[in-house]
């Protein structure tokens, strides 16, 4: 049985309501962002025709780690955990869906897309920029932001989807299915870890804190190395 069998049928019948109000749950909160995940989830998986089964059949390579991200993922169903979502940090509103043979779609926002999309409630963006970017989240501020969030959200799914995003057929280089690795016991702090992060410090299997070795992380600012 398909878990995401229910998704399907609402990818099938356009449902795109439906989509928008199970993102949110991922998401945490409705936005302009994740509703034009969910629009770019949904054209891209009408163009290929195929749904993922969480085995890497079907493959989304993201430009950008933003709201956007958690839209394709849901509908899409490509998920790091499932190793079917690809991380590019361009800072590119854009992402790629593509089956095994590497054919697929890049879906991009058009040049002209952001003030199309911020006609759907344009009072939004204000309320945006008093709590995301001057960071000013009084619970007044942040119910108003949750309120307008959903009503921009929801309008955004009635504008004419051509005029938000471009569509390009793409034949890309797929990886190779995710190799699966054995488990290591750190030497010091006793916890199970992938072989493949092991450092060998004085003869000892270590983790990388415990080596105090540097290492990549990926936070809201995107993917940076940790220098130690």
């Amino acid at each position: 049985m398909n878990p995401r069998e229910h998704i399907n049928q609402q990818i099938l019948n356009r449902q795109l309501e439906q989509l928008m109000e199970d993102a949110g749950k991922l998401h945490g909160h409705f936005c302009p962002g994740l509703a034009m995940g969910v629009i770019a989830g949904y054209l891209g998986m009408v163009k290929i025709k195929q749904y993922s089964d969480g085995l890497e059949n079907v493959l989304a390579i993201v430009e950008t780690n933003n709201c956007l991200s958690d839209g394709i993922q849901y509908v899409t169903g490509c998920t790091f955990g499932n190793n079917s979502l690809i991380f590019k940090d361009f800072g590119k509103v854009a992402f790629t869906i593509a089956t095994r043979d590497g054919r697929g779609v890049r879906i991009s926002a058009k040049l002209d897309s952001r003030a199309y999309v911020k006609s759907a409630h344009p009072y939004f963006s204000e309320n945006y920029k008093k709590v995301v970017k001057d960071q000013i989240r009084t619970e007044e501020e942040i119910q108003a932001f949750k309120k307008m969030g959903k009503e921009a959200a929801f309008a955004i799914l009635k504008l004419d989807f051509d005029k938000i995003f471009d569509l390009t057929e793409v034949k890309i280089t797929i990886p190779a299915y995710a190799p699966s690795h054995e488990s290591v016991i750190c030497d010091k702090c006793g916890e199970s870890i992938m072989s493949t992060r092991i450092s060998e410090v004085n003869n000892k299997k270590l983790c990388i804190p415990c080596a105090n070795k540097s290492y990549f992380q990926l936070d809201g600012h995107g993917i940076k190395s940790i220098l130690k």
